[in-house]
């Protein structure tokens, strides 16, 4: 009785280990087909413009700016002093010190009203706007 409970075990655990391996099979074949029957189509997305600010003189020019929103603002200091871009919005990226020569680029997600201004020359009414509209 021992030889067919044996065999019976024996049966048994063969018929598992083909179960198994036959859903793991079938689990990757049909991860195969699901991957080629949908290709996925990447849409570019639209760049908006790119404007120009420039910091000469203790000045932003132009002081106010009118843009779309996606569009992107690239504040160049071309002064004989460190600069900043200080947004009176928190929720946009204000810059660190900019060096003379360097730059600092915000692209505006959002319409809206903009005020802006220089931190350490805040005093000097180096301040601008930038309003950004829906396209």
């Amino acid at each position: 009785m021992s030889g067919g409970s044996g065999e019976f075990m024996n049966r048994w655990m063969v018929s598992i280990a083909i179960g198994i391996g036959f859903l793991l099979f079938a689990n990757l074949d049909f991860s195969r087909a699901a991957d080629q029957a949908a290709p996925q189509t990447k849409v570019p997305k639209k760049e908006g413009a790119t404007h120009s600010v420039g910091m000469k003189n203790w000045i932003f020019s132009p002081k106010e700016l009118t843009i779309h929103v996606g569009d992107r603002v690239v504040f160049r200091n071309d002064d004989d002093s460190n600069h900043t871009v200080q947004f009176e919005d928190s929720a946009l990226n204000s810059s660190g010190i900019i060096k003379i020569g360097k730059e600092f680029s915000v692209t505006f997600d959002k319409p809206g009203v903009y005020p802006y201004h220089c931190k350490p020359h805040h005093d000097y009414n180096m301040t601008g706007t930038i309003t950004v509209l829906v396209k």
